[in-house]
């Protein structure tokens, strides 16, 4: 480029019109853009140096806003990337390439816990370390584990592959057509009991209605 450009300013300095610059200069395909902007940027400085600032600069993802970025995250983890772009007038798309190519930071879900103490977090890593073997050695041989779950008592219907095959859509056949919802549907609940080598012990639910 900067032997174009040379050319350019030594044909322009022989007095050579825009037109026979592109004809002369046409096996280094030289463009009238070129010979316009080089004549111009030579007229008006003395160079044809690049001017200061003439390429695009890197403002929305540039360093300072990465290290503006950073302090925010650093200050709360939990703030939103629609904050963050809005306290720093960037546009979503820019603080999104900043936390993900420049920070390397994900977003992580929260995770539920109980709130223990240091002392109840000792106890119980020392009972869950001396119950396996305490089970071994038969001390607890009715050692049995539970759950439960909840089951609404109502149709599922899947709008995509669910069908009824019918004559006709009539009132008469109106009840195979239906799913029909509540607001509080029947639950029922579910509760299984299994020993320690997995066989099932004992298995019963109860309905309960609101």
């Amino acid at each position: 480029m900067h032997f174009k450009r040379n050319s350019v300013i030594a044909l322009y300095l022989a007095d050579k019109s825009r037109t026979a610059i592109v004809r002369e200069l046409e096996h280094l395909k030289v463009n009238k853009v070129l010979i316009y902007r080089t004549v111009t940027r030579y007229s008006g400085t003395g160079s044809i140096a690049n001017r200061h600032g003439g390429r695009n600069q890197k403002t929305a993802t540039s360093r300072e806003m990465v290290q503006k970025a950073k302090k925010r995250l650093e200050q709360n983890p939990q703030r939103r990337a629609n904050q963050m772009a809005k306290e720093l007038k960037l546009s979503d798309f820019s603080i999104s390439r900043i936390l993900k190519n420049d920070l390397k930071v994900k977003t992580y879900d929260f995770q539920k816990s109980h709130d223990l103490t240091p002392k109840q977090q000792q106890v119980r890593l020392v009972r869950a370390k001396e119950l396996p073997r305490l089970t071994e050695s038969g001390q607890f041989p009715n050692t049995v584990f539970s759950d439960e779950t909840t089951f609404q008592i109502e149709q599922f219907v899947n709008s995509q592959n669910d069908r009824v095959y019918l004559t006709d859509r009539t009132y008469l056949n109106l009840s195979h057509r239906l799913a029909t919802r509540r607001q509080r549907p029947p639950p029922v609940m579910v509760w299984a009991l299994c020993p320690q080598m997995g066989a099932l012990h004992s298995f019963s639910s109860s309905l309960a209605s609101r």
